[in-house]
């Protein structure tokens, strides 16, 4: 990812919301998605974004409603490196974490959430409280 500030400017990306599960930058991580806009995000995170999407942990993991004040303000953007379907209607991707960002707005169109959000360097998370 050389030109991340120029991927991050283009346009708005997939979310991928998670209940229970974050995913930090250099990490690879399996996720299970059985939710429809889950399955759609993960589809059109390959067909138009170059298999990247955000993936963002839910506030509470029982919660299945996905709105802005009820996930993480951070989450990660992540590169989709293999997706499987199973007949029981669930898909497993496998993600790398590449950088953290934070969420700045969330909206839904065609079945799909999207999300714009900016890059959150490493300093500004080393900052003691």
């Amino acid at each position: 990812m050389d030109n991340v500030n120029e991927l991050m400017a283009e346009r708005d990306y997939p979310v991928l919301a998670t209940k229970g599960l974050v995913v930090f930058p250099h990490n690879e991580v399996n996720i299970e998605a059985g939710r429809v806009f889950s399955k759609r995000a993960i589809r059109v995170s390959g067909e138009q974004f170059s298999n990247l999407i955000i993936v963002i942990p839910q506030l509470n993991p029982r919660n299945d409603e996905v709105a802005l004040d009820k996930l993480s303000p951070i989450g990660t953007v992540a590169k989709i490196k293999t997706v499987r379907r199973y007949e029981n209607g669930v898909v497993k991707a496998v993600v790398m974490g590449l950088y953290r960002v934070k969420i700045e707005s969330l909206y839904q169109e065609e079945g799909v959430f999207y999300s714009k959000c900016s890059m959150i360097s490493l300093q500004k998370l080393r900052q003691p409280i």
